[in-house]
């Protein structure tokens, strides 16, 4: 298999064996977490966001993995351990986006420095306490990566019957199974056709049905034409969703905090919450084009391109 690495960006081949091609993939996957939940154990900003980022991928390796050849219910049950890991981290990565937002906010509104110093507090006290608690969780993470790494042993090859004679099985190729993944995902993101735009947590669910069509996609990498321009638009849409979301929940999460008295109602602050309420609508209006465009005809098109079985 290393024949296949200058081929290959952090994806599957999609005329080789599936079962092959998934062992290969989520061995380089685990790798990249291990690495980065220790740093997240340390409380580094980047290891805390780079570990949510692979934690998600060996997740939905996971799903992959209980579609496949191997034991669904033990996949699905490390699938939700990885899950509850990924939560632990939730809350120091969104301290930290918080903290980038203020700081950018300040970059261009310097006078309000003063008044917005008790958020910056509160901000990095949550962080810090969040950390703690996220080493604590994560102590557990070994256990599941070793479980995974022996649910990957010993796996025999995926066929499929072209006919009703067993003796003419074939291996199951990366394509065979990545075509109907993606169209479930794909029918996953049609279903928000009717989505309100008024309704910016329902876009952020939009945006992670965008992220798991995304995965399936780069499943096929750069092998495979038309795949990188459907890939690159659903990464578009999922980042432009993420910026959008991380300045709702900062408007909404501050307000909550001065209504409880956990800040004080002060000018600069609520000036800083309607900035970034601006700045959430701004995002929202910009989006319209670019989700009508993901559940339109082109898109579908170039989709289809991508995912002919002939090719």
């Amino acid at each position: 298999m290393g024949t296949w690495a200058a081929l290959r960006i952090g994806s599957m081949l999609p005329d080789e064996p599936i079962l092959q091609e998934l062992v290969e993939s989520v061995g380089d996957d685990m790798k990249k977490l291990k690495k980065r939940l220790e740093k997240a154990k340390r409380g580094d900003p980047d290891g805390v966001h780079d570990a949510r980022t692979s934690l998600r991928r060996v997740r939905e390796d996971l799903v992959i993995m209980g579609r496949t050849a191997f034991d669904c219910r033990r996949a699905m049950g490390l699938e939700d351990e990885l899950h509850a890991h990924e939560k632990a981290l939730a809350k120091p990565r969104d301290s930290d986006v918080m903290l980038g937002i203020v700081h950018d906010y300040l970059e261009h509104h310097p006078p309000d420095r003063a008044g917005l110093s008790p958020l910056i507090a509160r901000l990095e006290s949550r962080r810090k306490r969040g950390v703690k608690k996220t080493r604590r969780r994560l102590s557990g993470s070994r256990r599941t990566l070793r479980a995974i790494g022996e649910l990957l042993q010993g796996k025999d090859a995926v066929t499929i019957h072209t006919s009703n004679d067993p003796t003419k099985a074939r291996p199951a190729l990366v394509h065979h199974f990545v075509h109907s993944l993606v169209w479930r995902q794909y029918d996953s993101v049609l279903a928000y056709d009717v989505l309100s735009e008024e309704e910016p947590d329902v876009l952020h669910h939009f945006r992670t049905e965008c992220r798991r069509m995304r995965y399936g996609m780069e499943l096929l990498g750069d092998s495979v034409p038309h795949a990188r321009s459907v890939v690159r638009e659903l990464r578009d849409v999922q980042d432009r969703v993420g910026e959008m979301h991380d300045h709702h929940v900062c408007a909404e999460l501050v307000t909550k905090w001065v209504e409880r008295g956990k800040l004080p109602s002060e000018p600069d602050i609520a000036r800083f919450v309607e900035y970034q309420k601006r700045a959430r609508d701004r995002l929202r209006s910009a989006l319209t084009t670019r989700f009508r465009r993901v559940l339109g005809p082109a898109f579908r098109q170039r989709l289809e391109l991508a995912l002919d079985k002939r090719r």
